[in-house]
């Protein structure tokens, strides 16, 4: 069986930038916590990227591996 941390690296490699909420639904899917799912993002050192607006507003966070893994 796979673990959270094998998944996470897997699904960001194969796709690039993924918006947090559809990371959280598949890794749900998969059968992983929350905790888990924070576990792996913190072991794989992902890099959490925004699409900040003017008004100071950060609406979409993206998860993606750091640059040396993707």
């Amino acid at each position: 069986m796979q673990t959270c941390e094998e998944w996470l690296r897997d699904f960001l490699k194969e796709r690039g930038p993924v918006h947090y909420a559809i990371v959280k639904e598949k890794a749900k899917e998969r059968g992983f916590t929350r905790g888990q799912l924070k576990s792996a993002r913190k072991a794989l050192k992902v890099e959490t990227i925004n699409d900040w607006t003017l008004s100071g507003e950060t609406l979409n966070w993206y998860w993606q591996l750091p640059s040396s893994e993707a």
